[in-house]
């Protein structure tokens, strides 16, 4: 069973790149081609979901993101690394 995949946006412009949603539980990243020097959870996704942290994926992560996901999915954990 996979995770349904959604983006999360406002009508003014926050935005969450990848959402995945697997029954109650919500994991979102943020995916950046290079690591920011800051970075931030939008402050509504931040205030509409205080519990669910925003990963941040960039090309230099993105190798230990896939390779963590497969070894917590093969030991049915939630697949989520905070960055």
């Amino acid at each position: 069973r996979f995770p349904r995949l959604h983006f999360w946006r406002t009508h003014d412009g926050q935005e969450i790149d990848l959402v995945e949603a697997e029954g109650e539980d919500l994991r979102a990243f943020e995916i950046k081609w290079q690591k920011p020097r800051q970075y931030a959870a939008p402050p509504k996704w931040a205030a509409a979901y205080p519990h669910t942290p925003v990963a941040l994926i960039t090309r230099e992560t993105l190798l230990e993101h896939l390779k963590g996901k497969e070894e917590k999915r093969k030991r049915g954990q939630p697949p989520l690394i905070d960055c």
